[in-house]
């Protein structure tokens, strides 16, 4: 598909070795149990495709003849395209298409999508300037609006984000008619064709923004349709798939500390949706149970065909909950008073979401069917009295009346947690002959200045904080990044083999306090499990969530703080309860080594390497700590405008040479895209894939330390030019 007119007509292929058309429902992960058929009345053996609703029928594009049968031919023999109308009769049959002539010109025509809010119709139609149709100049796409008022089409005009020389095509307007995705092959762009967005702000179209390379490849995204809910569907080559063209859903993850900064999780759609072929053109009927989309597989009546999905789903197996009435009562610490209108917020504690408010009556009571397998979060609030928060295990909850008692304000001395304010800390890491170093670092001047007391050994009673271990908002699972210091914690215990550990997480104040302390010790136990599921005695270590109530600066719930302080307050540590008979190494140097691999931690050509980037088997994608932590690389280079990078990317050697090899420049591209989006240019930027080429000496995973395999899947940053940087600085910093 490297030519703008062939992903107009969707490569204007012919089936030959994709799926045939289903006819049994097929088990699918988005929308459960689909079934596709070929609709009656629709497709020939010419091109039909990206079909869209409108009225009681379909629009849809062909390059049958109908609205005039002299209109011209591709060098190749290739039609040109119309736009059709086919009146729906049954669910799954149509009346004949009809040309819609008022659209229809003597070339491209076609690719609609249409807004019932103010019954326009967006189009693509080929840029008819030039006198010689296979000239780059007839290939040029730009996308044109008509109305539908009272039956009749207004003429086409064109928008005010085309642009000349490239290609504007294929829009997918919102259901309200103020957002509209279209593909683009216009400069700025991440690969061949992107998708883009743009808003209608007092009548104008804003400037088209890229939408970065969460969705953009360095290879086509096309065809995109946003549904009623705001969800976007999209095809590409780029992401990983089945064959050609395959159909993705992109849903946005709203990031609530960084405000316009959000991510988009990028999902294939599976079978039977997507084939070996090209699958495209994705539409939904508004509720998510039925729709059409083009594809061409074999088994249609020509090249590309339309058609019909719809949605089977299998009715849920209802869990049976034990429920039973629960009342509550709260009463004064002091006196033993019951509490009239208290406040009560609850929830269950694996269901953040799920609050429910109640009041409490006159004898300080109030009452809720309660799930009896479930942990709950009870928090009060009432006026005079401190704020209560406490997660209740099942067996607390045992009793017919649950009794609250809460202070009243007078009576707390002090009502804000404790402040940790022992100065120093000591930080832990695993140098890369497997020696573990250690030293003390004044808390104030770490995070400010870098500056670094005198060596420490580790010994019992010390606590050690793990660097990086982040987790999504309102999430405890584990993620790739925070493995890399797990496995550092594994290789310590087995080196250790008395030692017992506690592992303590701590969240920021933002939150209520029972919350948080839910979340950290589910935190807390998620490192954990991960850490005895590489052979470590679970006897040797225990988890412990302390919410917020250990913060190490000033930022409490009433503090208003940077984001970087509170990144201080969400950490995990450990705390050495048992060093056995053995005392730790000393390192030789007042600082910890940077953690460099055989084979590539200086890179195969000896280029000093900025950082390092961990992947997870077989996936190319970024995470959000990943961007954050680029974004040290970005800020660095728009100071030093000199500064040029390799992105060298590598492979473990699980799967075949040729899909490692692809795998890792695949990586490269990505983290290449990413850097270009932030607006560093591209000649600056260097990429290449290594595949299984320089592997550490760990070969087996089996015969390897935990965590040492994995250092095989990763991507360095190495500096190649550093212009006027201080390398030495960049490096220890």
């Amino acid at each position: 598909m490297k030519n703008i007119s062939s992903i107009f007509v969707a490569a204007l292929l012919t089936g030959s070795c994709g799926l045939v058309a289903q006819t049994d429902a097929v088990p699918n992960d988005l929308f459960g149990k689909v079934k596709i058929s070929l609709p009656e009345g629709l497709n020939s053996a010419s091109l039909e495709f990206s079909p869209i609703y409108f009225n009681d029928g379909l629009i849809f594009t062909s390059d049958r003849f109908g609205t005039n049968e002299k209109k011209g031919v591709f060098s190749n023999g290739k039609k040109f395209t119309d736009l059709f109308f086919s009146e729906q009769m049954g669910e799954v049959s149509f009346k004949a298409p009809k040309p819609i002539g008022k659209l229809n010109t003597k070339y491209h025509d076609g690719i609609a999508s249409y807004s019932e809010a103010d019954q326009k119709l967006y189009f693509t139609r080929s840029n008819r300037k030039g006198t010689v149709l296979n000239t780059k100049k007839a290939k040029r796409l730009k996308i044109f609006v008509s109305r539908y008022t009272d039956g009749v089409w207004s003429d086409p005009q064109p928008v005010s984000f085309n642009v000349e020389k490239y290609s504007t095509c294929h829009p997918a307007i919102s259901a309200d008619g103020k957002t509209m995705y279209f593909a683009s092959n216009r400069p700025g762009g991440l690969g061949e064709m992107d998708i883009y967005v743009t808003h209608l702000e007092n009548e104008k179209w804003t400037d088209p923004v890229n939408m970065g390379p969460d969705i953009n490849t360095a290879q086509n995204e096309i065809f995109p349709f946003n549904d009623v809910n705001g969800t976007l569907y999209f095809s590409s080559e780029g992401h990983e798939n089945l064959g050609g063209l395959d159909m993705f859903m992109a849903e946005e993850v709203v990031n609530p500390h960084n405000p316009g900064e959000d991510n988009w999780e990028i999902t294939n759609l599976g079978e039977p949706f997507n084939s070996f072929e090209d699958d495209f053109g994705f539409v939904e009927n508004g509720k998510g149970n039925e729709g059409f989309f083009t594809s061409g597989r074999t088994g249609g009546g020509g090249g590309d065909d339309i058609y019909a999905w719809k949605s089977e789903p299998e009715a849920p197996e209802k869990p049976v909950l034990a429920i039973a009435r629960k009342k509550v009562k709260v009463v004064d610490a002091i006196t033993g008073k019951e509490l009239a209108m208290t406040n009560i917020i609850l929830s269950e504690a694996n269901r953040p979401g799920s609050i429910i408010r109640y009041t409490t009556t006159e004898d300080g009571m109030m009452s809720f069917d309660w799930n009896t397998e479930s942990q709950y979060v009870i928090e009060t609030q009432k006026t005079g009295y401190v704020d209560y928060s406490k997660v209740y295990e099942v067996e607390e909850m045992a009793d017919d009346i649950v009794v609250i008692r809460i202070n009243p304000m007078k009576d707390i001395a002090a009502t804000t947690p404790k402040i940790n304010t022992n100065p120093t800390k000591v930080v832990a890491t695993i140098a890369e002959d497997s020696r573990v170093e250690a030293h003390e670092e004044d808390i104030e001047n770490f995070y400010a200045k870098g500056e670094k007391t005198e060596n420490a050994s580790l010994e019992t009673g010390q606590l050690i904080e793990l660097n990086h271990i982040y987790y999504e908002f309102d999430k405890y699972n584990i993620k790739e990044s925070a493995k890399v210091e797990l496995d550092k914690v594994v290789t310590l215990l087995r080196q250790y083999p008395e030692m017992e550990i506690d592992l303590n997480s701590h969240t920021d104040s933002r939150g209520t306090d029972g919350y948080n302390e839910w979340l950290s010790q589910e935190r807390a136990k998620s490192a954990v499990n991960y850490i005895v599921s590489k052979g470590i005695d679970a006897q040797r270590v225990t988890a412990k969530g302390y919410g917020e109530g250990l913060p190490v600066n000033e930022c409490l719930n009433t503090m208003k703080c940077s984001e970087d302080k509170h990144q201080m307050n969400r950490r995990t540590e450990f705390l050495i309860k048992n060093m056995g008979e053995k005392t730790i190494l000393k390192s030789n140097t007042s600082k910890p080594k940077k953690l460099t691999f055989q084979g590539g931690g200086n890179g195969p050509d000896n280029l000093p390497v900025l950082q390092s980037i961990f992947h997870a088997s077989g996936q190319t994608g970024l995470t959000s700590t990943d961007k954050e932590e680029l974004k040290s690389l970005v800020n660095t280079m728009k100071k030093h405008e000199a500064m040029t990078v390799r992105i060298a990317s590598f492979t473990d050697a699980v799967g075949n040479e040729t899909f490692n090899q692809t795998l890792s420049e695949k990586r490269a591209q990505y983290i290449a895209n990413y850097i270009s989006s932030q607006g560093i240019r591209g000649r600056r930027i260097e990429m290449i894939g290594y595949g299984e080429n320089f592997l550490t000496d760990c070969l087996n995973p089996a015969d390897c330390p935990t965590g040492a395999y994995d250092q095989n899947r990763r991507t360095d940053i190495q500096i190649t030019n550093p212009g006027d940087v201080d390398v030495t600085a960049l490096l220890e910093k």
